[in-house]
C-alpha cells in the first residue's frame, strides 16, 4: 500500500454476531463522497453498530473513519486512519488497544470489548470473536497519486540511495522494513502512553467522584443521626411532659378522694347527732307525757 492514494476501501463484517437487519455486512469508504465518517451506536453515525444483545459495547460516537490525502500527509502517502472517540469500551487494531491507528490493507478492527483487554492486547483470533469485529480492504487506488511526493519530483532513487535506502545495485537493502517496524514501535508505545494517561485520568475521576460520594454519603448519615437524635430529643421530651401531666393529675385525683371522705365522714357525723337529738327529744317527750299523766291521776 505504500507509494498509493487510496480512494476506496471497504470494512467487511468478520464478527460472531448475525448481521441480519443490524449490522452491515460490507460498509464502503469512498474519499470522493466523504472524507470523514463516524461509527456509533447513533442514528445519525454513517456506520451504525446497534445489536440489540451488546448496545452497550459501542458508544454512542464511538470512532471516527477519515481520510488523509498525499497532499496532507508530510511524506506524500495516502491513507485511511481511525481515530477513537473517547468511547467507554475502546477499540482494538489487530488484537491490540489504540487509541489512534493507521489503517492497512487485511486489518483486523473491532469496536467495544477494550475496557478489559490488557495492555499487551489480544491475539486477533481472540479479538475477531468480538460482535463489532470488521476487517478492513483496499478496494481501488487513486493512480494521480500514486507515488509519494519525492517520486513525482523525480530523482527519488538516487536521494534513497543517498539516505542508504537502496544499495549501489538500486535494490532495497531492508531500510523501508526497518524504518516501518520502528515506526509501528513508535505508534505503540505511543498509543500505550496515551492509553495509559487515558486510564490515570479516568481512575483520577473516579476517585473523586468516590470522594465526592462518600461525602454525600457522610453528611447524609450526619444528617439523618442529628434528625434521629432530634427526633429522640422530642421524644423524651414528650414522654416526660405526659409523665409530668399524670402525676398531677393523680395527685389531685387523690386530693379529691380524700376531700370526698372527709365530706363523707362529716356528713355520717352530723347525720348521727340529728339522729340522737331527735331520739333524745323523742324520749324526752314521752316523760312529759306521763308525767303529765300522773298529774291528772292524783
Amino acid at each position: 500500500m505504500v507509494g498509493m492514494e487510496i480512494s476506496r476501501a471497504e470494512l467487511h463484517y468478520v464478527g460472531t454476531g448475525v448481521t441480519s437487519n443490524h449490522l452491515p455486512p460490507v460498509f464502503v469508504l469512498d474519499s470522493g463522497l466523504k472524507t470523514i465518517f463516524n461509527v456509533g451506536r447513533e442514528e445519525d453515525c454513517d456506520l451504525v453498530l446497534n445489536s440489540p444483545t451488546q448496545q452497550e459495547m459501542v458508544s454512542r460516537l464511538h470512532a471516527r473513519l477519515s481520510y488523509v490525502s498525499a497532499v496532507q500527509d508530510k511524506k506524500g502517502l495516502a491513507y485511511w486512519k481511525l481515530t477513537d472517540q473517547k468511547s467507554t469500551n475502546g477499540m482494538l487494531y489487530n488484537g491490540v488497544r489504540s487509541l489512534e491507528c493507521k489503517l492497512n490493507d487485511g486489518d483486523l478492527i473491532t469496536f467495544g470489548g477494550a475496557r478489559t483487554a490488557a495492555l499487551g492486547g489480544l491475539p486477533p483470533e481472540k479479538a475477531k470473536k468480538s460482535i463489532y469485529c470488521y476487517r478492513f480492504h483496499v478496494s481501488s487506488h487513486d493512480s494521480t497519486a500514486s507515488t509519494p511526493a519525492t517520486s513525482r519530483r523525480g530523482g527519488a532513487q538516487g536521494a534513497d540511495r543517498k539516505r542508504g535506502r537502496l544499495d549501489m545495485n538500486g535494490e532495497d537493502d531492508g531500510w523501508s522494513e526497518r524504518e516501518s517496524t520502528k515506526k509501528q514501535h513508535m505508534e505503540s508505545a505511543r498509543e500505550k502512553k496515551e492509553w495509559e494517561e487515558e486510564r490515570v485520568r479516568k481512575e483520577a475521576e473516579e476517585i473523586k467522584e468516590r470522594e465526592r460520594w462518600e461525602m454525600e454519603e457522610r453528611t447524609r448519615r450526619e444528617k439523618e443521626e442529628r434528625e434521629r437524635i432530634g427526633k429522640e430529643e422530642e421524644f423524651h421530651t414528650a414522654r416526660e411532659k405526659l409523665e409530668g401531666e399524670k402525676k398531677e393529675f393523680e395527685e389531685k385525683e387523690r386530693l379529691r378522694r380524700e376531700q370526698e371522705q372527709r365530706e363523707k365522714g362529716e356528713r355520717e357525723k352530723r347525720e348521727r347527732l340529728e339522729k340522737e337529738k331527735r331520739e333524745m327529744e323523742e324520749k324526752m317527750r314521752g316523760e312529759r307525757e306521763v308525767e303529765r299523766d300522773r298529774e291528772r291521776e292524783r
